[in-house]
Order: structure tokens, then sequence, then C-alpha cells
């Protein structure tokens, strides 16, 4: 019998893992079932039978079957789960049910129990902020009265039903009983900017579910245009729709428009660089490969760069973290944006590709690629090391990801780059999500997506800086690369 117990548990905890909640609530019943009577029972087994079944009732199973299977507060403490864990139970499966003031009331009580900027604290805010609506403020009076006098979670309903008095028990509390819960999505639909678009929605439709557990918050989505001026528009009609997080728009001149139009209102994230972005700057980047150069032995330094404000910008960066004497052999050549042939830009700068002398190439990889095949025709193909058989190459990659690292791009392979975005281990989810989605893997402003949203809802930043090496079509750290001879 316990083979078999085993076996059930096994199947219905693999269910659940893999997001199938029917066949999850079916093999741990069937588990539970073939216990047989109560003095024959495994205690274990049928309690982890129990809860397997509950988790995934109140995750996409009958909600009124999940508020009864919650209603045994016994089950809790047999199986040792938390108390704050038991409270987002009650919070979704009420939620599930339509029986708003329970879950308003649990919501509270799980937002005072978690800590602060984890995901589970974000999701309670944002259904706090959408529930409280709909309550009728002459039903809250009897919830509020079964709280605790001092408790966090009780003042959060007072606020909720207009009566709160005295300082706040905690800051969260603030927010209870204000706004739509909605998360603001201000991202480009039209101008310029827009040809991002399908890519950002795909991002944004794709992140969501992995970031917030039970189901995603309301959204409002608004289009940010391509100007400030449509920007601004958009994000004040976002704030006046009561959203208290809004993600986007993209472009340095939006942004600044945007962050000037609402203030402290609410909370902005950008994806991209900034005081609000969650991308490194041009700066920090330039730094990182400076930095990185300089501990492979690098003494000079040379740069191709565009003719246009992010290559003026670039150059500047790098003036600014060379010391004297690197300045003074110090090497800058420019083009024209449009430049497809890199012979005549690349020619000059051949003598000084010695030992010792690192490239700069800051633009788009699709464009770095292109002086890269120049380098390597003229016998300077990247190298990971600093010697005279080829070029010691650095970048900042724009638009780098895995789809400019595959077949076709091999000639990449040796370069130094710090790209704006990087995948962590917490995007790996994203990442395989995106690519069964699309059929591709995630560029950088899919990254970019994913990072603003896991910041806006639940706190946690974007990385820094990042010097990685293409290797084997891939990106890998500087510890884990392989310096062929």
């Amino acid at each position: 019998m316990g083979v078999q117990l085993g076996a059930w548990l096994a199947k219905a905890r693999q269910f659940y893992v893999v997001g199938d909640d029917a066949g999850a609530i079916e093999a741990a019943e069937r588990g539970l079932n073939a216990l047989g009577p109560t003095h024959e029972r495994t205690p274990d087994v049928a309690i982890d039978l129990a809860v397997v079944r509950l988790r995934a009732l109140v995750r996409g199973g009958d909600p009124s079957l999940a508020v009864e299977a919650l209603r045994d507060s016994s089950l809790r403490d047999r199986a040792g789960l938390h108390a704050s864990e038991w409270l987002g139970l009650e919070a979704v499966a009420f939620e599930r049910d339509a029986q708003t003031l329970p879950a308003t009331v649990a919501l509270a009580r799980w937002r005072e129990a978690v800590q602060d900027g984890t995901a589970s604290a974000a999701y309670a805010e944002l259904r706090l902020r959408a529930l409280s609506p709909a309550i009728p403020r002459d039903a809250l009076p009897p919830a509020i009265e079964a709280l605790p006098e001092r408790s966090a979670a009780r003042q959060c309903l007072e606020r909720t039903a207009g009566i709160a008095e005295g300082p706040l028990r905690a800051p969260w509390v603030e927010a209870c009983g204000s706004g739509s819960g909605a998360l603001g999505i201000l991202l480009p639909r039209s101008g310029k900017f827009a040809a991002l678009a399908d890519e950002q929605l795909a991002a944004v439709s794709v992140a969501l579910p992995i970031l917030v557990a039970g189901g995603a918050p309301p959204v409002v989505w608004k289009d940010s245009g391509s100007t400030p001026e449509e920007a601004r528009a958009a994000a004040q009609a976002l704030a006046g729709a009561g959203v208290h997080v809004i993600v986007g728009p993209v472009g340095p001149a939006n942004v600044q428009a945007v962050e000037a139009a609402l203030g402290d209102r609410v909370t902005l994230v950008v994806p991209g660089e900034g005081r609000s972005g969650v991308a490194p700057s041009i700066e920090a980047r330039i730094d990182a490969l400076v930095q990185h150069a300089r501990r492979q032995g690098i003494t000079r330094f040379v740069v191709a760069a565009p003719e246009n404000p992010y290559g003026q910008r670039s150059i500047a960066a790098l003036r600014a973290r060379l010391g004297a004497r690197e300045l003074q052999s110090l090497i800058v050549q420019t083009y024209a944006p449009e430049t497809t042939s890199f012979a005549p830009t690349i020619a000059p700068l051949l003598p000084a590709l010695r030992r010792g002398a690192a490239v700069l190439l800051p633009d788009h990889v699709s464009r770095v690629e292109l002086i890269v095949r120049q380098l390597a025709r003229s016998g300077k193909a990247p190298r990971p090391i600093a010697d005279d058989e080829g070029a010691f190459v650095l970048s900042t990659a724009e638009g780098l990801s895995e789809r400019a690292l595959g077949p076709g791009h091999e000639i990449l392979a040796g370069l130094w780059v710090a790209p704006t975005a990087v995948s962590d281990g917490a995007a790996s989810e994203f990442a395989t999500a995106y690519r069964e989605r699309q059929g591709e893997p995630p560029g950088d402003q899919s990254l970019l997506v994913f990072f603003a949203l896991r910041k806006a809802i639940t706190g946690v930043g974007g990385e820094g800086a990042q010097v990685m090496r293409i290797e084997g079509g891939r990106l890998v750290a500087p510890e884990q690369t392989t310096n062929p001879p």
C-alpha cells in the first residue's frame, strides 16, 4: 500500500508542477481514497496528498471546493504550513469564488504577514487596491472588529472604509482603499518606436504569469507613442485611472517628460536606463569594459564609433574613464551611421592594434559584426587575450541576443561585450516560456521588459553592467571562458 500511495503522491506533485491542476486533484483524491479506513491511514502521506489537492484546487480547481477545503484549519497545523502561506491560499480562493469581502480581509492579513519587497507583498497590494472599491462600506465594520486592534491589516480595512486615524502602522497601508490595483503598461504602439511593440507585448504576456503567483494583476495599457508629448499624455491618463506603478516608456526624452509630469504620484519603472530604469547606463557599461580590459593587460585604446549622439556619448564616457597616459595614446575614428563597408574606417587603425591595445566598438551588434568581419579580413580577428595574433575587441553590442549569436554569426566569437540585458537565473523561466510561445529566444528588449515588470511587481531590480565573452554562440562569464593558446 505504501508504494502505491507514494506513486499517487508523486503523480499528484508532478501534475501540479507542470500546471495540470485537474490531474493533480484527481491523483491526490485517488490516493486519499486508497488509504482505507481511518485507523489504517498513513498520516504523512495523507497530509501530503491533502496539501497537493488543496493547492491545486486554489490555483485552478473548483473555487468553492477550495474554500471548503480551507475550512479544515487543522490541515495547516498538521502539514506545518506557514500562516502566511495559508492566508495567501485563502485570499486567492475567496477571490476566485467571488467572495470579495473575505478575500479582502485575507489579502490584508496576508500582506501583513509577508516581507516587504516580495512578489507576494506586491500581489497582495495590487489585489487590495483592485477589490476594495467593490466592497459596500457598511459591510466593513464587522470585518474590522474581528481583526486585532493594533494590526496593520485592521488599519488597512479602516482606510478602505474611510475611518482610519493615527499614524500608519506599516508603509504599505497608505495605498489601502485607493487606486484600481492595476499595473500600467506604457509602451509604444505607434511612431518611430513602434517596431518594438510586438516584442514588448509578447514579453509582457509571457512575464506576468511567471512573476505573479495566483494569476496576473489587472493591466491597463496605453500607447506611449514616440514623442514626449504623447508619452506624457498617456502617463497622465494612466495615473488618472488609479494605477500606482507604470512600466515604460522608452526613449530618454519620453522618460524625462513622464518623470516630470508624474513626480512622486506614481512609481515609474523603465525598460531602459536612467533614474527609473533597469538597464545599466552606457557610461556604466563602458566603465565595466575598460576595467576588464585593464585586468587583461590593456594599456592603449582605439575607438571606432558612429557619428551620432550614441557614439558621442560613448566616446565621452571612455575619455572620462581613462588616465592621462591612456588619453595620450587614445585613437578615435568615427563613421556615418549608415556605413556598411568598413574598410576605410578600419585601415587607419590597423597599425595601432598590437599587443596591449584594445579596440572599442560602441554600436548596434549588426554594425559591430560588419566591423569585426572587416577586422578579420585584415588579419585581426577577435582574440580573447591581448596579443599580436588578432584584435582584443570590446563592444556595447546594442541589440545583442541569442538570435544575433546563432548560426552565421560565428565571427563574433571572442568579443568582450557589456550588453544592456543579460539573462540571469531568475529570467531563465521567462526565456524558456518566451521561446515556446514565440518560436525564438527573447531579445534584449524582451529581457528589459521582463526586468522592468519584475521590479514593478517584486521590487527586485536588474543587474548592473556585466562583461561577458561571446563563445560558442552564447554569452559566458569571464571566469568560464577558455582562452586559446
